[in-house]
């Protein structure tokens, strides 16, 4: 059985336990942020035209545009493939990202969305 010799050896013991404690404790807080964060945040439509093209698959072709969402239309996304979204609501299909806007609340409340408001609403806007 291991005893401790000096003062030394149990002050590197205490400093390594404090340590552990320490990293353990960042992490758990880290990612309890990280899914406060993601449970506040929303994906709405937005694109310059007023309305985003809901597609069939993920690609553009004339033939598989299925409806348009006005802009401010709240998305369920379910995937993701390169550029575009899989959306499971209010219509079943893919949007292109660059259509979307991520809007996030650090308060953890969602915010009340505008369907009236301007494209320059955005400009400063960073995904």
């Amino acid at each position: 059985m291991n005893r401790i010799q000096s003062p030394v050896q149990f002050t590197r013991l205490l400093a390594g336990m404090s340590l552990l404690v320490t990293t353990l404790l960042t992490c758990f807080l880290t990612s309890s942020t990280q899914m406060a964060q993601a449970g506040s945040c929303r994906t709405v439509a937005k694109d310059w035209d007023g309305y985003v093209d809901v597609r069939s698959a993920p690609k553009v072709r004339f033939n598989n545009l299925t409806t348009m969402l006005p802009n401010g239309t709240e998305l369920e996304v379910i995937g993701r493939q390169g550029d575009w979204l899989e959306i499971y609501a209010p219509e079943p299909g893919w949007v292109a990202q660059s259509e979307t806007r991520r809007i996030c609340s650090r308060d953890g409340r969602t915010r009340r969305s505008n369907r009236n408001y301007n494209y320059r609403d955005y400009d400063g806007y960073r995904d």
